[in-house]
């Protein structure tokens, strides 16, 4: 049992901690249960620690019948140093989510200025002067290949559709990337005449 509970201890901790504190998941949708899910992988290193501490208390017990006892300390050593070196760890990932939040709000404000080309390229090139509504799949054929908005197809940072309007006007800021992003733009002044 003792050995069956170091083994645990040895294999188990580097796993929970690359799975605790790495692969949150990207989806802005639910960027405000972040901090709870930060919280929570705390948990796990906790369940291998505990079973180190059983298999200590039982190899003391059973009165030199049971060996193990320093490999079950070196990975208790190993288990708290994981343990806190998460904990140091949470603000650096706050940190890395809040700029990987402020890089999608630059790249939708780049697609919508590639997007008011776009179509200001479309209304050029048909020599359409009013202003006609146009969807996704007509301008398609005029987004620039080397320009980021031909990947995208339609969606904003956020996941969002962008809000494409009619000719002649700047595209529009979907509300929802609005309010997902407001946290890292500041408000309307980032967006400046998309918003």
């Amino acid at each position: 049992m003792a050995g069956v509970s170091v083994i645990l201890i040895l294999w188990t901790i580097p796993l929970m901690a690359v799975m605790g504190v790495y692969l949150f998941p990207a989806n802005l949708a639910v960027s405000e249960h972040r901090s709870l899910i930060s919280l929570a992988s705390l948990l796990p290193p906790l369940i291998p620690l505990l079973l180190g501490h059983l298999a200590r208390r039982q190899i003391q017990r059973s009165g030199g019948l049971l060996v193990g006892g320093q490999l079950a300390t070196c990975g208790l050593y190993f288990g708290y140093g994981v343990l806190v070196l998460m904990i140091l760890l949470l603000p650096a990932r706050s940190w890395s989510l809040k700029n990987e939040r402020r890089s999608r709000a630059v790249n939708t404000l780049r697609g919508l200025q590639e997007l008011d080309a776009t179509k200001d390229q479309y209304a050029k090139e048909l020599h359409i002067t009013n202003h006609v509504a146009v969807s996704w799949e007509t301008l398609h054929p005029f987004i620039s290949l080397e320009g980021m908005l031909i990947y995208c197809e339609g969606r904003d940072g956020a996941g969002n559709m962008y809000i494409i309007g009619n000719l002649h006007e700047r595209p529009g800021l979907n509300p929802l990337t609005k309010k997902a992003l407001e946290d890292v733009t500041g408000g309307d002044t980032f967006w400046g005449p998309y918003s």
